[in-house]
């Protein structure tokens, strides 16, 4: 079976990202796309008392979202007679798109590129980046384009 992995943040490149991984299946009797949304564990700031239970309702919050966000592009993909599977987990996106990929076979892995500086890259990491330099297969960009609209 000729897998794509799809992943996705919700960005506005999601669009892109989901037609470039269509685009990538056609002509692919067994091709499927897994699109994959990695929920990112915001910053850990610790309490006086060790607990994090503040997180725990933003993280319920964030995964009640990305479900449904899932869920519409699972439909949308449906409809266009596309062989589809939703995936949703937790941890850092870079890792998890690479262990997704492994544990699923993806031939490619498709992902978007938000087109931040350098400079934010340096400071606050860049997923891209991080799956781009461990990859075993090949990877396809997507860029964000100016004015995208969040689906």
């Amino acid at each position: 079976m000729d897998t794509i992995l799809a992943a996705t943040d919700f960005s506005p490149v999601t669009k892109a990202v989901v037609a470039q991984a269509i685009s990538m299946t056609r002509g692919r009797p067994a091709g499927r796309i897994v699109l994959l949304h990695v929920v990112n564990p915001p910053g850990m700031a610790g309490s006086p008392d060790g607990y994090f239970t503040e997180l725990v309702p933003l993280l319920d919050a964030m995964r009640v979202a990305g479900a449904r966000r899932l869920k519409k592009w699972k439909e949308y993909l449906q409809y266009r007679q596309v062989r589809v599977k939703t995936l949703q987990v937790d941890g850092f996106p870079a890792f998890e798109i690479l262990k997704q990929a492994r544990k699923h076979a993806a031939k490619y892995i498709v992902l978007g590129s938000h087109g931040h500086s350098g400079i934010y890259d340096l400071l606050v990491g860049s997923t891209t980046s991080g799956v781009l330099k461990r990859s075993k297969c090949p990877v396809v960009v997507v860029r964000a384009r100016p004015g995208a609209k969040k689906r």
